[in-house]
């Protein structure tokens, strides 16, 4: 009975440790992002998020470059994934944005303002190395 429920307790242990790694966040918060186009060079995400909307702690790849395209303005809140806070700042709609490179990261997000907010993500991925001019 006993190593019933050391083997029960160490089952729901391993299931809860699973659901707490970050997922994509196309795949962690599908509501919020949603894949429009993907290849070998570029991933295009649409972003979406109602007035004062969360969502679930998710990751985001490193990317050798993102352009963010803001179709509607507004603010967010961040929560890292080392449990720390940010605030982003007030970005106005139909601005365009650039991130250089970074490593993945975690963190779940809330749109703090009365407005939809509406990105564009083109996430320009590391191309295979290029040949120096003459090269065969």
């Amino acid at each position: 009975m006993r190593l019933c429920k050391l083997m029960t307790s160490a089952i729901l242990l391993a299931f809860s440790c699973c659901a707490a790694v970050a997922q994509d966040a196309t795949v962690a918060a599908a509501k919020n992002y949603k894949i429009e186009f993907e290849n070998d060079l570029v991933r295009i995400v649409r972003v979406n998020y109602a007035p004062h909307e969360k969502s679930p702690m998710h990751e985001h790849q490193g990317s050798a470059v993102v352009i963010v395209v803001l179709k509607g303005g507004g603010r967010m809140h961040y929560i890292n994934g080392d449990g720390t806070t940010s605030e982003g700042k007030e970005e106005q709609a139909d601005s365009v944005r650039f991130v250089p490179a970074r490593e993945p990261f975690k963190h779940a997000s809330e749109n703090v303002t009365d407005r939809p907010i509406e990105t564009i993500r083109v996430e320009l991925k590391t191309g295979p190395p290029s040949k120096p001019c003459g090269a065969q």
